[in-house]
């Protein structure tokens, strides 16, 4: 198959969920798919929370087939220093000499390979809470949270004049509790229950001049929202992660 090699940061963390709101992060070891199925044959291949073995988790929980529950949320996108078939799958470089899939599959791995992997699993800068200050912040939050496809609110409470906590839930294996502070505006009634639909289908982020606004929609510019849309904008916007 081609290859391709790159160079730079190597910053690919996921949570993995492990049920009943118990999860842990490390590192992003591989990306494969074991089957035609384009949703339930995607796999990551990571350490185990005690970092004894290196195993392989579906993308999706495939025991709620053909419902999707996310297994992995994915803290970075980030594959700089992976080496990626045509098709974009592939590992970390320091292991792409060895057949990564099968040695999972057959739980043969070695004791140096082990290693190298707990090595290489620093731990994350992932913090509990966490302020979207850049493009880049806005694309991660963007990544973990599948842009609040199927979201809707659940909480809004004013923290007081300057601040704002809101709380989604339906964000595919997570809830999402957001915080806004500092000149806080919005606008939530054409996601009212009563009258309209709650859930959202997309969203974006939009940081400019000074202020960031979070809406319901992923193609619109933010120059055109209005009141027809679900929107929240502030000098500062935070998130915290909630796996279930």
């Amino acid at each position: 198959c081609k290859k391709q090699i790159r160079e730079g940061s190597d910053d690919m963390y996921g949570i993995i969920r492990e049920g009943n709101k118990q999860y842990y992060i490390t590192r992003i070891l591989g990306f494969y798919n074991d089957s035609e199925d384009p949703d339930f044959g995607r796999y990551f291949i990571v350490l185990d929370r005690n970092k004894k073995k290196i195993q392989k988790v579906y993308l999706y929980n495939p025991e709620v087939k053909p419902h999707l529950d996310l297994r992995v949320l994915l803290l970075d996108n980030d594959t700089d220093d992976w080496i990626l078939d045509e098709h974009e799958f592939g590992c970390v470089d320091f292991l792409s000499e060895v057949n990564l899939p099968e040695m999972v599959s057959h739980n043969i791995i070695d004791r140096d390979v082990i290693d190298k992997c707990v090595a290489y699993d620093k731990p994350s800068t992932f913090k509990e809470v966490n302020e979207i200050l850049s493009e880049k912040d806005a694309e991660i939050f963007m990544d973990i949270t599948g842009e609040f496809h199927d979201a809707r609110i659940v909480e809004l409470e004013k923290i007081d004049d300057n601040s704002l906590r809101v709380l989604f839930d339906g964000t595919w294996g997570c809830d999402v509790e957001l915080y806004f502070e500092g000149d806080v505006s919005y606008c939530i009634d054409s996601r009212d229950p009563m009258e309209y639909d709650p859930y959202w289908g997309d969203s974006q982020v939009a940081i400019q001049d000074g202020f960031i606004t979070f809406y319901d929609d992923a193609y619109t510019d933010v120059s055109e929202i209005n009141d027809n849309w679900c929107w929240f904008r502030a000098r500062k916007m935070s998130y915290k992660i909630i796996p279930l």
